[in-house]
């Protein structure tokens, strides 16, 4: 199913939103492409320009069985039978905190795997990877130093505090749209804890400031 997302192409033009999109599923009518698209923007109050919406291809069934905060999505037309033949997918309004995240939130709901997390929000990990046995006290404090170590001595506390906003902005996004998954609590723990640790590091290593 997220396959299908990655290679479905969508094009929207227009200052207002329509009710529905055409995609192209590639010859998809044998698997199960997107159900709904999902018009993302800012849940910030926007200013005298108009908002930016950024369109992302969904599983009405991954999400309504995650997101516990969705509204109702309207039905999904079948699947054509000829796959040159147009298919339009309702298009759901989606206000979020930090919406620049919501693709590797999605890319959790459909994978579960917490590994591209870590890349894409801390950005190196340790050689030997995230260990499967954190849930022992000792080997979860020793990993959370190696890592925090590991990111205090390849990144500036302007890049440390600006992936540690990141991570916050995921976090939001999941308790906007009600998403409550272990995996991804324990992801937001292990990654802000490292992060603080990293932050706390580097700052100890900074040279002081000379006040005139």
């Amino acid at each position: 199913m997220y396959q299908a997302l990655r290679s479905t192409k969508a094009t929207f033009s227009g200052s207002t939103l329509p009710k529905t999109l055409a995609v192209d599923v590639n010859g998809q009518t044998s698997t199960l492409p997107p159900t709904h698209m999902a018009a993302v923007y800012s849940s910030r109050p926007s200013g005298p320009e108009p908002r930016r919406v950024m369109m992302y291809p969904v599983h009405q069934s991954i999400l309504s069985l995650y997101c516990a905060n969705l509204p109702v999505l309207p039905p999904s037309p079948p699947l054509p039978t000829n796959s040159e033949a147009p298919y339009e997918i309702p298009v759901v309004p989606i206000a979020l905190p930090n919406p620049e995240s919501f693709p590797f939130l999605t890319q959790f709901l459909y994978l579960k795997d917490v590994q591209p997390l870590f890349d894409a929000f801390l950005s190196l990990t340790p050689a030997s990877g995230i260990p499967h046995d954190l849930h022992q006290s000792e080997r979860y404090d020793a990993f959370v130093a190696e890592y925090s170590l590991i990111l205090a001595q390849n990144y500036t506390m302007q890049r440390l505090a600006s992936q540690a906003v990141r991570v916050h902005g995921l976090w939001r996004n999941a308790c906007a749209l009600g998403i409550s998954d272990i995996d991804l609590q324990g992801f937001f723990n292990l990654a802000w804890e490292i992060l603080m640790q990293a932050l706390t590091l580097s700052s100890n290593n900074a040279p002081p400031v000379v006040v005139t």
